[in-house]
């Protein structure tokens, strides 16, 4: 799991007809300060009808000992990738990357740096929106930290109501302890949009420590042809009631490994069921 001396983390990239974008992520993977060499990549197919899956197969030849690319056998959506991902990395961390987003440099070495101050469950970064051109990548010397033990009950009441923002309810712009991911048997639901709204909102609930780090080193590309943005649809409007369900059935099943988090943070959690339902 070590390597030079450094923790592997593993980068999973779901990619769906993303011949365009996938090198411009990829390379923002290979020149993280971290070092290529200390990371996994793994590149996941999901049944992509373009050449997404010629250029991972060359990314893997050129790179065997780092980057595994995989072809998913059944439609699951971004779920099912990440998913089959997390089951296969061997890293100590995992970063979830989308294939038209890109990366800052530094992105990867300041969460774990972080991450290993204090044991944490998961540091998050800031995210920054671009629609055509690349922004331009700051030089990010000054990382404001914000430190959140969870067992303080205002702390994860403020992550929660966090959660209505769209950028603290993805899985991306985070960095996970792999052990706190499979301790928990964190998974996403598979073939459905907002897959990211259960799983972050899991993440919120069961985590012990958080971090947040406020510069913006994530890099989400809004894509005009992308699955979330493409028009509201009735497919949508059911898979949101389908993520809540989901949600209110893992409180109902974890209780035990919950404890009191429930009670304590119950009108907040009822609060964002209700946003990201009907909002």
């Amino acid at each position: 799991n070590v390597m030079n001396g450094k923790d592997k983390i593993s980068v999973i990239i779901p990619c769906y007809n993303v011949q365009k974008y996938i090198m411009r992520c990829f390379d923002s993977i290979y020149s993280q300060t971290y070092g290529f060499e200390n990371l996994e990549v793994i590149l996941i197919d999901d049944l992509s009808t373009d050449n997404t899956w010629s250029i991972l197969e060359s990314l893997q030849r050129q790179y065997p000992e780092k980057v595994i690319s995989l072809k998913i056998q059944k439609k699951g959506k971004c779920g099912g990738a990440r998913n089959l991902g997390m089951d296969i990395c061997t890293g100590k961390y995992i970063a979830f990357v989308d294939a038209d987003d890109y990366v800052h440099p530094d992105m990867l070495r300041v969460l774990h740096d972080r991450m290993t101050e204090d044991d944490y469950d998961v540091a998050q970064c800031g995210v920054s929106c671009f629609k055509e051109a690349k922004p331009n990548v700051l030089e990010a010397s000054d990382f404001e930290i914000q430190r959140l033990d969870l067992d303080n009950v205002d702390n994860r009441k403020n992550l929660i109501i966090g959660l209505t923002g769209f950028t603290n309810v993805t899985a991306w712009a985070k960095l996970y302890s792999t052990k706190f991911i499979r301790e928990h048997n964190l998974r996403f639901v598979e073939d459905v949009y907002y897959e990211h709204t259960h799983f972050s909102m899991l993440c919120v609930l069961l985590a012990k420590k958080y971090c947040k780090v406020q510069s913006a080193l994530y890099y989400y590309f809004e894509n005009t042809e992308g699955i979330i943005r493409s028009e509201i649809s009735n497919a949508k409007i059911r898979d949101a009631k389908i993520i809540m369900d989901h949600i209110r059935q893992a409180i109902q099943s974890r209780k035990a490994e919950l404890g009191n988090v429930i009670e304590q943070c119950y009108c907040e959690i009822q609060t964002f069921l209700l946003r990201h339902q009907y909002i």
